[in-house]
């Protein structure tokens, strides 16, 4: 296996589709429809970097750009940058 390659994941695809059902395939940052699967991405709410977990409590689905856009803020954080 190579030094960037991280091994299949099986957790990780039930939680996509957990959060898919749960969350009726909206992005949690915009708020947004999530129209392609190759659009989809796993964000974590609070960010592990600040201590938060990889329970499925703590991800959402989100859009590439939203999640690259809200990088490792917290939600209240997020919201202030963009004036909501």
């Amino acid at each position: 296996m190579g030094k960037w390659k991280k091994p299949y994941n099986r957790e990780r695809r039930w939680n996509r589709r957990a959060l898919i059902a749960r969350d009726d395939c909206r992005c949690g940052v915009c708020g947004g429809r999530i129209e392609r699967m190759k659009d989809v991405t796993l964000d974590h709410i609070i960010p592990r970097s600040r201590g938060g977990s990889d329970t499925i409590d703590n991800l959402q689905l989100a859009h590439y750009g939203c999640n690259q856009s809200k990088a490792d803020l917290l939600p209240d954080e997020w919201a202030a940058l963009q004036g909501i």
